[in-house]
């Protein structure tokens, strides 16, 4: 990869790296891990979701500098669709408006839950927790 094709964010000391939400759609997110786990199964039935199956996942994206780190709960419902967990996403980064300042780590969450939602990231999900048994 080219330096002119790096994603440079100035290092923030709390460990954020800033995103406009508008350049969400430049992340280019790689799977590292996923895996099936009993107690995310356990609390997706809890929220009342119809899981049948359910787990974790991380990402990263290294073309930004620093790199971007995601991770969120998962689910599988009864028609085999791979789905997200509401609240789950967990990750390194901060959303910022137009103006450049944060909109906060809910709001924050909720963009990411949004953006994750349009993403296709079941079939990598499958393919990483295949031998992942509950």
């Amino acid at each position: 990869m080219s330096a002119s094709a790096r994603m440079d964010t100035p290092t923030s000391a709390d460990g954020y790296v800033r995103v406009p939400a508008a350049r969400l759609t430049a992340l280019t997110l790689n799977p590292i891990w996923a895996a099936a786990d009993e107690d995310v199964l356990l609390q997706a039935w809890d929220a009342g979701m119809p899981a049948c199956r359910a787990g974790y996942c991380e990402w990263v994206d290294q073309v930004w500098h620093p790199p971007i780190t995601l991770g969120w709960c998962w689910f599988v419902d009864p028609r085999h669709t791979y789905r997200l967990l509401p609240q789950s996403v967990a990750g390194n980064v901060m959303i910022v408006g137009p103006k450049g300042y944060d909109i906060g780590p809910a709001q924050t969450v909720q963009c990411l839950e949004d953006w994750i939602c349009t993403l296709s990231w079941g079939q990598h999900i499958n393919a990483l927790a295949a031998h992942t048994d509950l």
